[in-house]
């Protein structure tokens, strides 16, 4: 029995998620036993090879999800469906350029503007991510369920308050309760696009189309910690940069609504509407790995 692509996403999300929760105290106990980030790091990458390895050979053996040829033609692919990639691109990397900001610099941040210890602000990076778990999968069930687009903004708006929102909390609870919230609405925004762009594009073109928004996306996505980087060392406070970085994020958001409103958003309407029960032959093929 083949696996609609989208639920191959969510699990593969979720267990990535799971992955990260673990591997960060795996790695802290890991360190103290050893005493020595060398050998640890030795030990990861030897994990990596192995592991990559396995994967080869599982995916060598795996039988093919149909009889057509492998979806390689990034180039058709652009041609044909760039207003959709475009579409699906702006949606993820707007918010993404400002995650990254964040998330990069976020110990850093809690040290400097909300004067907690290192060992703290470290801590707190451990709901951010572990707050991607239930996102991924029930953000992937809700992306099933609902108005692809819509939904989406929504996590945007979510992403972009608690944002804000964080930039003013000043209590320890309030932080640990904001840094949740912001976790679940970003990781929440992965399983949403890849739900919207799998439900769009033909069979023919899931797997070169998903990895040419990947592509793109990735590549936006990982300037944001330039741009923070380089604001704070002219001399801008974190607080400053979050809060534009919020609101810039409503203002974009804002413009995006209006465009999708007035039917001016490229490829924004041909997945909206899913179908929970349809069993299309373009739902049974296992999918492309989603973004961790």
């Amino acid at each position: 029995m083949r696996v609609p692509r989208q639920r191959v996403v969510l699990a593969t999300g979720a267990a990535l998620a799971t992955g990260a929760v673990v591997a960060a105290p795996t790695l802290a106990v890991a360190v103290l036993a050893i005493d020595s980030w060398r050998r640890v790091f030795l030990a990861l990458a030897a994990g990596a090879v192995l592991t990559t390895l396995v994967l080869s050979r599982t995916v060598t053996k795996a039988p093919e999800s149909s009889t057509r040829a492998p979806d390689r033609t990034f180039s058709d692919a652009v041609r044909a469906h760039w207003p959709l990639l475009v579409t699906a691109i702006v949606l993820v990397a707007l918010a993404g350029f400002v995650w990254q900001g964040v998330f990069n610099f976020y110990p850093m941040y809690l040290i400097r503007a909300k004067g907690l210890s290192p060992a703290l602000a470290n801590t707190l990076l451990t709901p951010v991510v572990a707050a991607g778990v239930p996102a991924f999968w029930f953000g992937g069930r809700l992306a099933d369920r609902l108005p692809h687009v819509p939904f989406v903004f929504a996590i945007i708006a979510s992403f972009a308050g608690s944002l804000l929102v964080l930039t003013y909390a000043a209590s320890l609870v309030g932080l640990v309760v904001v840094t949740a919230a912001m976790g679940y609405a970003i990781h929440s925004l992965f399983p949403a696009l890849d739900a919207f762009l799998l439900g769009s594009l033909p069979t023919d073109a899931v797997a070169s189309g998903y990895a040419v928004y990947s592509g793109g996306a990735l590549s936006l996505e990982a300037t944001g910690s330039v741009a923070v980087g380089a604001l704070v060392g002219r001399g801008v406070s974190f607080e400053t940069i979050f809060r534009v970085g919020a609101l810039g994020l409503g203002v974009v958001l804002v413009a995006l609504c209006v465009l999708y409103w007035l039917d001016w958003l490229p490829g924004a309407r041909s997945g909206a509407d899913p179908d929970p029960d349809s069993e299309s032959d373009s739902d049974h093929d296992a999918g492309p790995t989603p973004r961790p």
